[in-house]
């Protein structure tokens, strides 16, 4: 039976749950040092949606002065397209504003059509492209979205 999925922070306890999950995700993770870094620095807001203890989708977000720079947005091959990404997304923004954040800023790759339709439905914007980002040289969109 489904339960319901919530969302909460992330605590340097949850690092094997992000890792195990950005490593499904993504053909190129960040890595658990990254992970690791992200999940205990104090400017960095990390937020899980659960379903009952599993995480199935997480967001990694770094506040300097008045921006938010996104760096991860995963969720679970096996619970996309039910609006988690956008719970998430929405949430990282509650907790911008409450910072005073002037904007959001990630990275997609350019082939992620999923993503940057969803992303541009929120209301981020493609500014520039940032040739061979990735890791296999694939190029990524670098996307804001203006909060203040």
């Amino acid at each position: 039976m489904l339960q319901p999925i919530y969302v909460r922070k992330l605590t340097p306890k949850d690092a094997n749950s992000v890792i195990y999950l950005e490593n499904i995700c993504f053909e190129y993770p960040l890595g658990e040092y990254t992970i690791h870094a992200y999940l205990n620095a104090t400017n960095n807001i990390s937020i899980g949606a659960f379903e009952g203890e599993q995480l199935v989708g997480a967001l990694l977000c770094n506040f300097d002065s008045h921006e938010g720079h996104i760096v991860l947005v995963a969720v679970h091959p096996n619970y996309r397209r039910r609006g988690i990404a956008k719970t998430l997304l929405h949430t990282i923004e509650k907790y911008a504003l409450e910072k005073l954040t002037r904007h959001l800023r990630l990275e997609v790759n350019i082939a992620n059509t999923p993503a940057i339709l969803l992303y541009r439905k929120l209301g981020y914007n493609a500014v520039s492209i940032i040739n061979e980002y990735y890791e296999n040289g694939d190029d990524a969109y670098l996307m804001i979205k203006q909060l203040l």
